[in-house]
């Protein structure tokens, strides 16, 4: 009579089984591992993974998937977050219900072009207190500056309780943009909101 293993119950025969059992005992093996799950099981006894069964994997610290390399590599980390390449220094992660977040800045590689330079968008928002001179102008600076360009910003008055007026931009560059603002009054602060797009 065949034996079987102790975790998976996996049939095998046994030296005292006789010949003419052997082929009972292929078809016991056939159909057991027949009808385990798609994806095979397997156990690890380091740290880590502790079992991968029924299409899970369940991983007891971190998972790295390395994809040709360590620059291309993704770190599921046991904070959360899901960190990409080798220097542990771009993650995302979950802010709160619906909501992926970023520690930083955040930026995306696209191939936009003006000329022959490629880069990165990248984006600047807030609101800014300027000074108007005399012809109701003024300068609003990027904290911090685009590295190369300001492709585009919207801007709109930032106080709903000051007087009613509207923007012209001019002057757009990677440090700042130039906004004139008629119908309200010169030399005196207003309240800019915008959010600007560069690279």
């Amino acid at each position: 009579m065949p034996s079987q293993t102790v975790t998976f119950g996996i049939p095998y025969p046994l030296p005292t089984d006789p010949v003419a059992a052997g082929a009972n005992d292929m078809r016991l093996l056939a159909e057991k591992v027949d009808a385990l799950p798609p994806l095979s099981y397997f156990r690890d006894s380091s740290p880590g993974v502790s079992i991968v069964t029924d299409l899970q994997l369940n991983i007891d610290d971190a998972l790295i998937v390395n994809l040709l390399g360590g620059a291309n590599r993704i770190y599921f980390a046991p904070d959360g977050r899901i960190y990409f390449g080798d220097a542990n220094d771009t993650s995302l992660y979950r802010n709160s219900a619906g909501v992926l977040a970023t520690p930083g800045d955040f930026s995306f590689s696209r191939g936009y072009a003006v000329g022959s330079t490629q880069g990165q968008y990248q984006i600047r928002a807030g609101s800014y207190v300027v000074t108007l001179d005399a012809s109701a102008r003024g300068t609003v600076p990027f904290s911090p500056p685009f590295p190369a360009a300001c492709t585009s910003v919207v801007v709109m008055n930032g106080n709903v309780a000051a007087a009613t007026f509207y923007c012209n931009i001019s002057n757009r560059g990677p440090a700042s943009f130039t906004v004139s603002c008629p119908g309200a009054s010169a030399n005196q602060g207003v309240e800019l909101a915008y959010i600007a797009i560069g690279y």
